[in-house]
């Protein structure tokens, strides 16, 4: 028997707005663009930094509900999920293939409008399932 895990966490800011896409048949998902950044000293001394992008799917309806209602562009954000690769062809023939982190668990670290209270994921599960 083999022990395998596809598990993903990034601690990272919003890319961009979530983009929510609703589906004929009523199913929805949102994605978004999300950053994290690497910072070192080199050999001599001198400061380097790395940052990577990172694709975001969210399927997850109480985490769906949260992205979709919550998260903007710039805020600091926890993701927790797997990693899934999707390839596809270009209309000009030539194929892609792109990594995607499906989001199970999405949790706002810093808002950007302090003033603004936004409730925790946490929060809006216990809230809309009982």
């Amino acid at each position: 028997m083999s022990n395998t895990i596809n598990k993903v966490i990034l601690v990272g800011h919003l890319g961009r707005n979530p983009e929510v896409k609703t589906f004929d048949n009523g199913g929805k998902l949102a994605n978004f663009s999300m950053a994290t950044k690497e910072i070192w000293k080199d050999a001599k001394g001198e400061r380097q930094e790395q940052t990577e992008w990172h694709n975001i799917v969210v399927r997850r309806s109480s985490s769906l509900t949260f992205t979709e209602q919550y998260l903007k562009k710039g805020m600091l954000v926890y993701v927790e999920g797997k990693l899934r690769s999707r390839s596809y062809k270009l209309k000009t023939g030539e194929d892609r293939t792109v990594l995607e982190v499906f989001a199970e668990d999405v949790q706002l670290l810093s808002n950007t409008k302090k003033e603004e209270s936004v409730p925790t994921n946490t929060e809006m599960v216990e809230e809309t399932e009982f």
